[in-house]
C-alpha cells in the first residue's frame, strides 16, 4: 500500500490581491474556504515534491470549507515560483477542478518554460483559487484568493525516471535449515522522480552465492495495486528454498558428513537486468539493477549441546546438598532427543572447566533416561534449552577432595550423542564449602558516645556490635570484623574510610540466639564535616566457611543506624537532616510534629497517622551553630512517641533498632510551651546519637525540646 500524507506539509494562508502579477495583501482576514497541498509519503522522510524537466509532478490537493460556502468544487490554478510570497513572475502549470472535501491526486505537467538551465530556481508550487462573488463564502470584495504552497524539486530532463530500490525487512543475518522453504519479507521503494503506474508488474529475483556462483533460490513478480509515487513504497513476501547439503558441502570443500556449518549471501534484485531493449530491465529507471543482501547460515541437521546459564549457591556444607541450577542449550540445527545424552555434576579439582577422569570425581549424574529432549531454535523464539537443578537432590557422592574452603564444581554433558562438537560441553563455578552450618551476620551496632565530633581533634568512639550466628552449629574459630565510615547511604568497601579491624576470639552460639558483644575503639579523624554512617563487616577476611556468605554486612544506612555528626566548631556549617519518628503503642496514634531550624522561628511540619506501623520523617536544614527545637503535639491519649535526628539520606530505620517503647509518663510531662522547653543539652542527651522518648496520658498535650548543633 502506498503511504500518503493527507495533511499539508507546508501551507501558506496568505490573502493576496489579483493584478497582472499577484501581490501581497496587507489586510489579515480570516477565510472559511482553504486549499492545502500534501507531500507524497512524508512519513518516509519526504521534504518536498519531486519531478523532472518535461515530467509530471503528482500532488495531493484538498479544499476544505468551514464557513457558509455552498460551492462543491473550485477551479484551482497551480504556479511555480522561486520565492515564498508570490511577488515575482512565475510559471503557471495549469488549472484543474478540485472537489470540496475530497483529497484529489493531480498529475501536473511541467511546461516548456522550465528548462534544464532554470529548473533549480523553481522551489515552490502554489495553488490558489477565487471564491465567486455570489457564493456565501465570499469574504471581502472579489479580489480575495485562497493560497497554499508546497516545496518542490525539479531535476533535469534526464532524471525524469523512477528509481526502484529493494530492502530486506528481515534481520541482517538468519539461520535456516538446508533445503528448507521459508518466507522472506522485503520492501520496494521509488526514489526517482517519476511514478510507476498502478498495475505494473515489478520482477524481483533472489539468489544465493554457492562457491562463487549465484544460484537462484526464488523469484516473484509484484503487481502494483496503486501507483508507486516518488518516495512511496510497497511490501511483499517471497518463499525462498535453500540449497541442499550436497551443494553446501561442495561450497565448503568438504563432505556432507564433515560439514558443520555453512554461510552464504542471499541477494535480492529488483527489476533484474535483461537483454530487452531499450533498457536492461522490465522498467526504465534512473539507476538499474538495485540489490540488497542478507547473510544466511545453515549446515548439517545435528544438535550442538552446551552448558548455558549456570547458577550456584554461595556456599554449601561438605556432605550436604549442592544447590545449583543450569541449562543445557542446543545451538545446533536438530533436536537432541530424550535419552541420547547425560549430565554429570563433578568436582573440578584443577578448576579449569574440563573433566579429568583421573583426578575429578562425579558428585551426581543424570542418566540418559532422565534427560529430556533439547529443541533447537527453528523460529528465533529462543526456546532451545532445558533447565536442570539439584535443589532436591540429597544423595550426593562427595569425593574426599572436597573439603572446607573454595572448591570448583563442574557440569558436563556425557554420552555419545552425535553432535557438532564437544568443546563446549563443560562449565564450572566456584562454591564455598563449610565443615558445619555456621552463618554469621552483624546485628545491632550502637555507641555510648553522646556528643558530636570536632574535626580539629581526634576522638575515640566506643562501638558495640552484636554478632549473630543464624546457623545450627557453634563457631569456635577466630574471625575478623572490619569497621568503615561512609558519608552517604551506601557502604562501598573500596572507597569508604576503613576505620579498623578487630578479631573476635569468643565462640558464637547456635541457631541465631547466640550473640557476642564486641567493643571497638574507633579513631575518627575525618577532613569534612557532616554525617557519617558507621558500618561493620563480619568475617571480613573470609576466614570462616559459612552457609551464607551474602549476609556478612549491612550496606544501607537504614540497616546500620550508627550516625556520627562531625563538625567544625570554628566554622559551623548548615546540615540537612530528617527527624525520624515511630509510635511504640499498640493503637493508632495521631501526632503533629515540628522540627525548627532555629528555636521556634521557622519549621517543617507534618501530620502522621498510625505511626506504630513504621517510621515517619520530616526534613529540615539546621543552621550551623544555632539552637534548634522540636515540638510534638499528640491528639490521642497514651501516645508513646520515639524520635531522633538523622542524616537527610536516612528516611526509615529498621524496627529491630528501635528502643523499647515507654509505657508510662516520661520526665517531660509538664513541658507544654516554648518557655518550658526541655534543654536536651543540659540533660546530656544528644538527639543525633540517641532516641528521645515521650509518653503523654492526655489528649492534645505538647512536648517541647531544644538542642544545639
Amino acid at each position: 500500500m502506498i503511504k500518503k500524507l493527507s495533511i499539508l506539509a507546508a501551507v501558506v494562508l496568505t490573502a493576496i490581491v489579483l493584478t497582472s502579477c499577484p501581490a501581497v495583501l496587507t489586510t489579515d482576514l480570516p477565510s472559511d474556504i482553504m486549499v492545502t497541498l500534501g507531500l507524497i509519503n512524508a512519513v518516509e522522510g519526504s521534504t518536498e515534491l519531486r519531478t523532472g524537466v518535461g515530467g509530471v509532478v503528482t500532488v495531493p490537493v484538498y479544499i476544505s470549507s468551514t464557513g457558509s460556502s455552498t460551492a462543491t468544487s473550485f477551479e484551482v490554478t497551480f504556479r511555480l515560483e522561486d520565492d515564498s510570497d508570490l511577488t515575482t513572475a512565475g510559471v503557471n502549470i495549469g488549472t484543474q477542478t478540485v472537489t470540496v472535501g475530497t483529497e484529489t491526486m493531480l498529475d501536473l505537467a511541467i511546461p516548456a518554460e522550465v528548462t534544464d538551465a532554470n529548473a533549480a530556481t523553481y522551489t515552490e508550487l502554489y495553488a490558489y483559487f477565487t471564491a465567486p462573488a455570489d457564493d456565501p463564502g465570499y469574504e471581502v470584495d472579489d479580489e480575495i484568493l485562497n493560497v497554499a504552497m508546497a516545496p518542490i524539486a525539479i531535476s533535469t530532463a534526464a532524471n525524469y525516471l523512477p528509481d526502484l530500490k529493494i530492502a530486506f525487512v528481515d534481520p541482517e543475518s538468519m539461520f535456516r535449515a538446508a533445503e528448507s522453504e521459508f518466507p522472506l519479507s522485503f520492501k520496494i521503494s521509488n526514489e526517482g522522480n517519476k511514478s510507476v503506474g498502478s498495475g505494473t508488474a515489478v520482477p524481483v529475483e533472489f539468489t544465493v552465492d554457492i562457491d562463487g556462483t549465484d544460484v537462484e533460490v526464488g523469484d516473484v513478480s509484484v503487481t502494483l495495486s496503486e501507483t508507486l509515487y516518488p518516495d512511496g513504497f510497497v511490501t511483499s513476501n517471497v518463499t525462498i528454498t535453500l540449497p541442499t547439503l550436497e551443494q553446501m558441502a561442495t561450497d565448503n570443500g568438504t563432505t556432507v558428513d564433515d560439514l558443520e556449518d555453512w554461510s552464504g549471501t542471499l541477494t535480492g534484485t529488483v527489476d533484474p537486468l535483461t537483454t530487452a531493449e531499450p533498457v536492461n530491465g522490465a522498467i526504465e529507471e534512473l539507476d538499474e539493477d538495485d540489490t540488497d543482501t542478507v547473510t544466511i547460515y545453515s549446515g548439517t541437521e545435528k544438535p550442538d549441546l552446551s552448558i548455558g546459564s549456570l547458577d550456584v549457591a554461595e556456599s554449601a556444607i561438605v556432605g550436604g546438598p549442592v544447590e545449583i541450577a543450569f541449562t543445557v542449550e542446543n545451538d545446533g540445527y536438530a533436536s537432541a532427543s530424550s535419552g541420547t545424552y547425560g549430565v554429570m555434576l563433578f568436582h573440578d579439582v584443577a578448576g579449569d572447566g574440563s573433566y579429568d577422569s583421573i583426578n575429578d570425581t562425579a558428585i551426581y549424574e543424570w542418566a540418559a533416561a532422565d534427560c529430556p529432549a533439547v529443541p533447537w531454535d527453528k523460529d528465533g523464539s529462543g526456546e532451545n534449552d532445558v533447565l536442570f537443578t539439584t535443589l532436591t537432590i540429597d544423595n550426593l557422592n562427595y569425593p574426599a577432595t572436597i573439603t572446607a574452603g573454595t572448591q570448583d564444581i563442574g557440569v558436563r554433558i556425557t554420552g555419545t550423542l552425535d553432535e557438532w562438537g564437544a568443546g563446549n560441553d563443560t562449565d564450572y563455578a566456584s562454591l564455598q564449602f563449610a565443615d558445619k552450618d555456621i552463618d554469621l551476620e552483624p546485628g545491632l551496632i550502637s555507641t555510648t558516645f553522646a556528643s558530636n565530633v570536632d574535626v580539629s581533634t581526634d576522638v575515640t568512639i566506643p562501638v558495640t556490635l552484636l554478632i549473630k550466628n543464624s546457623g545450627t552449629e557453634t563457631i569456635d574459630t577466630d574471625f575478623d570484623v572490619t569497621f568503615y565510615s561512609s558519608d552517604d547511604a551506601i557502604l562501598d568497601t573500596g572507597s569508604d574510610t576503613l576505620l579498623n579491624t578487630e578479631t573476635v576470639t569468643d565462640s558464637v552460639g547456635i541457631g541465631g540466639v547466640g550473640q557476642v558483644e564486641l567493643s571497638a575503639n574507633i579513631i575518627f579523624n575525618e577532613d569534612a564535616t557532616g554525617f557519617y554512617t558507621i558500618y561493620a563487616v563480619v568475617d571480613s577476611a573470609d576466614g570462616v566457611a559459612e552457609t551464607d556468605e551474602d549476609n556478612n554486612q549491612v550496606d544501607t544506612a537504614a540497616a546500620s543506624p550508627l550516625y556520627i555528626l562531625v563538625q567544625d566548631y570554628d566554622d559551623q556549617a548548615d546540615i540537612d537532616v530528617n527527624m525520624i519518628m515511630f509510635s511504640g503503642g499498640t493503637e493508632d496514634v495521631d501526632v503533629i510534629a515540628y522540627l525548627y531550624d532555629t528555636a521556634w522561628s521557622s519549621s517543617s511540619g507534618g501530620y502522621y497517622y498510625n505511626l506504630q506501623t513504621g517510621t515517619s520523617y520530616i526534613s529540615e536544614t539546621l543552621i550551623g551553630g544555632g539552637t534548634h527545637g522540636v515540638r510534638l503535639y499528640n491528639r490521642d491519649a497514651t501516645a508513646a512517641i520515639t524520635w531522633r535526628i538523622v542524616p537527610s539520606y536516612v528516611t526509615s530505620v529498621n524496627e529491630a533498632y528501635w528502643p523499647d517503647p515507654l509505657i508510662s509518663d516520661d520526665q517531660f510531662e509538664d513541658n507544654d510551651s516554648t518557655g518550658t522547653a526541655t534543654d536536651l543539652d543540659a540533660l546530656g542527651i544528644n538527639p543525633f546519637n540517641e532516641w528521645i522518648q515521650s509518653y503523654d496520658t492526655s489528649n492534645y498535650e505538647n512536648d517541647y525540646y531544644s538542642f544545639t548543633m
